[in-house]
């Protein structure tokens, strides 16, 4: 009878031990929870009295500071590529402008026989098209970067592809 007792005391113990264990464990997922619902920026803050349960809890914790400070240099990164690739962009134009420059005097300034003519005038073409290329990619740069609201606008996509036709019909 004793024994028996003394047994039923201790399945109540531990029955009470184990429900307050799983109401503890509820409590750290709903803190999870919280924490995924703030970007990271909040750890895990409560008192447990279960030392596993609290390893657990600080181990969670150290993992969110860790995602945190990655998310960091993630942007950290990013911005410097859109720098990067702003600055290549910026520094692609000046020499452009240059060349196309002096080919304009090249072609102006002499008189040259058809072919060179003809091979000035597609170097220029090429070089203006390079210039539109660039000054897209410093555009995208520039959208990319948020520094600057995009202006969308309506094109009309089949004068587009007409202007490419006309202007490439003999090169396809």
């Amino acid at each position: 009878m004793f024994v028996t007792v003394i047994l039923s005391i201790a399945c109540v113990l531990l029955l009470c031990y184990i429900f307050s264990l799983k109401s503890q464990i509820r409590t750290v997922t709903r803190e999870i929870g919280r924490t995924s619902e703030y970007s990271y920026n909040r750890l895990v803050t409560i008192s447990l009295f279960d030392n596993d349960l609290s390893a657990l809890v600080t181990a969670l914790n150290r993992e969110i500071d860790s995602r945190k400070h990655m998310k960091i240099r993630i942007a950290k990164t990013e911005d410097s590529f859109k720098r990067a690739i702003s600055d290549i962009a910026h520094d692609l134009r000046t020499p452009l402008s240059v060349v196309k420059g002096e080919l304009q005097l090249v072609s102006n300034g002499r008189d040259c026989d058809d072919d060179i003519s003809h091979y000035i005038d597609v170097c220029i073409s090429k070089t203006d098209e390079l210039k539109y290329m660039t000054d897209s990619f410093f555009e995208l740069a520039l959208l990319e970067s948020d520094s600057e609201k995009a202006k969308l606008q309506r094109i009309n996509i089949t004068n587009l592809i007409m202007k490419f036709i006309a202007k490439n019909e003999g090169h396809i």
